[in-house]
């Protein structure tokens, strides 16, 4: 080919016809050989004439099995599959009524089983993890040993003193949260509106352990002094119709109508812990009520 020659290419609007149109496995060759001919052409019939014959030639390969196939083909046999799956196995029920019972129910079984432990495992590895120092928090369980029997027994909870004795004996504790139950009392308040809820003895360590949001008060001292309380905001609201409750008193009917100030409001506790309460009252006040 002459150097004049060279920069001479295909009507470019052909070639593009050419490549949306032409599947992909023929698409290399064919157009090899239309610009090997556009190549020939050239030489010996002229530029002008030769660009005519390759857009001739280009809409002559136009054919059946040179079209690229439409991507709705596809989705269109594959729905033309499935309804012939689906009237196949319609069939086969029909024709096989006990075995293809059996077989549904038994697949019903297992999947309902199936789901209901993934629920199951879901539930528990969600528990507990809303903690922002849930990989470092560690709960002090107790094994009693009798003289009269084998087996030790163990216990999910010890002796609250249990706390103060480690913090004091072992130097990676950097906290400790104690926690007593029995804490379920009538609440009364000022205008002798009695409402039961259920509560826990923290002491004030309670919420640097956990992470319990307050929404009212101050989370290092609201368990500090003795006959003070924090409540969730469900249960202010429960005795208060609000959560603008820090200072007010209340009164508790199992403790001898003793008044216990409230000194914090928290968020209600989540689905997923498995502490559950409405209120705290401080570690503090068990020391001398008790």
């Amino acid at each position: 080919m002459k150097e004049s020659e060279k920069g001479i290419h295909p009507p470019r609007w052909a070639e593009r016809f050419l490549c949306w149109y032409c599947k992909p496995e023929l698409l290399e060759d064919l157009q090899g050989d239309l610009n090997e001919y556009f190549e020939r052409n050239i030489k010996s019939k002229g530029v002008r004439k030769a660009k005519l014959i390759y857009i001739v030639d280009v809409i002559k390969f136009l054919r059946i099995y040179t079209l690229r196939k439409p991507k709705f083909i596809d989705l269109l046999i594959q729905w033309i599959m499935i309804g012939s799956y689906i009237k196949t196995s319609g069939r086969s029920i029909v024709r096989n009524k006990l075995f293809s019972t059996i077989n549904i129910i038994g697949l019903a079984i297992s999947m309902s089983v199936g789901l209901l432990l993934i629920g199951l495992i879901s539930d528990i590895r969600s528990y507990d993890q809303f903690h922002q120092n849930k990989e470092r928090i560690y709960r002090v369980t107790s094994n009693y040993q009798y003289l009269d029997h084998a087996d030790d027994t163990y216990f999910a909870s010890t002796s609250p003193r249990a706390g103060q004795l480690l913090s004091e004996s072992f130097t990676g504790v950097e906290d400790a949260a104690v926690m007593y139950s029995g804490a379920d009392d009538d609440i009364k308040t000022t205008d002798d509106k009695i409402i039961p809820l259920k509560g826990f003895w923290a002491n004030a360590s309670f919420f640097n352990v956990f992470t319990f949001p307050l929404m009212e008060g101050h989370a290092a001292t609201a368990l500090k002094e003795p006959f003070s309380m924090v409540l969730t905001r469900e249960a202010a609201k429960k005795l208060y119709g609000t959560t603008d409750v820090i200072g007010k008193t209340v009164t508790l009917k199992e403790h001898d109508d003793q008044p216990y100030k409230i000194t914090g409001v928290m968020e209600d506790v989540p689905v997923f812990s498995h502490l559950q309460f409405e209120m705290l009252i401080s570690f503090s006040t068990r020391a001398i009520t008790q």
